[in-house]
């Protein structure tokens, strides 16, 4: 709620794609994908995916990054994002260890707000 508040007062931009825009399609849950359609609502900008993303993708597959996740990545760096904002462990996980190749920081959306508010209080 902490970034969405920042990003309803364009304090800061939501930058998604339309890899968002199918994973949200592709959600079961009737309810749920209600509620991310409304989410997704907010972004200011989505890009759409072209063959230097996919390109970029399949190198991230082979990092060991789920497809998905390594389209969202490909698309986060194309746009050079000051943040890519997960709670999946796993691809938390895997970005810290495959940090020095990617293009973009991945962090827990919680634990990189906390960081931000810290660096803007010195």
């Amino acid at each position: 709620m902490l970034v969405l508040t920042r990003i309803q007062t364009n304090q800061w931009q939501w930058l998604s794609s339309s890899v968002v825009d199918d994973e949200i399609e592709q959600t079961p849950d009737v309810q749920r994908r209600e509620r991310m359609v409304l989410l997704a609502m907010y972004a200011h900008y989505s890009m759409t995916i072209s063959d230097g993303e996919i390109e970029r993708a399949k190198q991230l597959v082979n990092l060991g990054f789920v497809a998905m996740n390594a389209l969202h990545l490909a698309c986060a760096e194309k746009m050079k994002v000051d943040g890519f904002f997960t709670t999946d462990d796993k691809l938390l996980r895997r970005a810290a260890r495959m940090v020095e190749q990617l293009y973009v920081t991945v962090d827990n959306p919680l634990v990189w707000f906390t960081n931000r508010k810290e660096m803007e209080a010195k």
